[in-house]
């Protein structure tokens, strides 16, 4: 079931050509790249029906440009077998959506998906048929932070702490560890430690070849890869590989899943705080309940280990018995 899908690449170009012969569009995926493909070529006009998996998304109408269509779930929608029909999967999580529907028997009357691949996705594809033969060796990545650099977060949070442990206790004697950083020049304490290697992540869009290599290689022969944020720079690993989702916290605030389709095939674990959490983010992020480990989180360990120095000294603020702190998640205050 589901092989009858043929999933083709799609341009500007081509979605130009369409809307000029009438032809009507079904897209997958309400968000940003919806929104700049309708910029630059028109599409809203042409568009039949949105479809997404956020049930938030159901309520409203989706208005870009003076247009208005209905956004549905993906299993409420009934197809006419009609050939001026186009589906487009707008969202970057294509092969995910392309799993999603196949198993859906109201996408059956389907024969043709266009996609519109990204920029790292060209670059993957270059050495495609080598990274697939890659296997798994004995080399860790870590990754910090968000898929957009941000700065602050390239070593830190979840990954850093359980990175700092396995260095303390030798890891590097048998694996090569790797971070992946925007500028791994920032960091040279790291580039003087023992079988560490730093690589910068921008090198999965890079023009330059030998960056390009340098990324694909490492991300698709890597035994083991932990993330703290964005997960989707995995998306390329192969068969055998263990991808853990550390995480940065409990995700209590907005669903997770949102952007496309659940993470069920994104990650092998991810690690939670408690068997509570461990129900909660299974259902928030769309992924199996065995997946979920409750390990407590990497950073919290750092709690229970005593500072060399008193607390004032290490926060330059006045000595005192008590302090009251405010300790807000990510505020991130503009100028003005």
């Amino acid at each position: 079931k589901g092989f009858w899908m043929k999933l083709k690449r799609a341009d500007d170009a081509q979605v130009k050509r369409w809307i000029r012969q009438g032809k009507k569009f079904v897209c997958f995926g309400e968000g940003k790249l919806l929104k700049e493909l309708c910029c630059r070529t028109e599409l809203e006009n042409a568009i039949e029906w949105i479809v997404d998996n956020d049930p938030g998304l159901w309520k409203e109408p989706y208005r870009i440009n003076g247009a208005s269509v209905c956004t549905v779930s993906p299993d409420k929608i009934e197809f006419s077998d009609r050939t001026d029909t186009i589906i487009l999967l707008t969202t970057t999580y294509y092969m995910q959506v392309l799993k999603q529907i196949q198993s859906l028997s109201n996408w059956d009357v389907v024969h043709k998906i266009y996609y519109f691949p990204t920029e790292a996705d060209r670059c993957y594809n270059r050495f495609a048929w080598i990274w697939r033969r890659l296997r798994p060796q004995r080399k860790i990545i870590f990754r910090s932070g968000p898929a957009s650099y941000a700065p602050g977060w390239d070593f830190s949070d979840n990954a850093r702490a359980l990175f700092e442990y396995m260095v303390e206790r030798g890891y590097y004697k048998t694996y090569k560890l790797i971070w992946y950083l925007h500028e791994p020049d920032q960091y040279p304490q790291l580039r003087s430690m023992k079988n560490v290697r730093l690589i910068s992540y921008e090198g999965e869009k890079s023009h330059r070849l030998k960056d390009n290599v340098r990324y694909f290689y490492h991300l698709c022969s890597a035994g083991h890869l932990f993330t703290t944020d964005t997960h989707f720079w995995m998306r390329y690993c192969n068969k055998g590989q263990i991808r853990v989702n550390l995480w940065h916290g409990c995700g209590f605030k907005d669903r997770k899943n949102r952007d496309g389709a659940p993470h069920e095939g994104n990650y092998e674990y991810m690690t939670v705080v408690s068997p509570l959490y461990a129900d909660i983010h299974a259902k928030e992020y769309g992924i199996s309940r065995e997946k979920v480990i409750d390990t407590g989180l990497a950073k919290e360990d750092l709690l229970f280990q005593p500072p060399a120095k008193g607390l004032y000294q290490l926060l330059s603020v006045v000595r005192a018995k008590k302090y009251v702190f405010w300790l807000p998640t990510f505020r991130m205050a503009q100028e003005g």
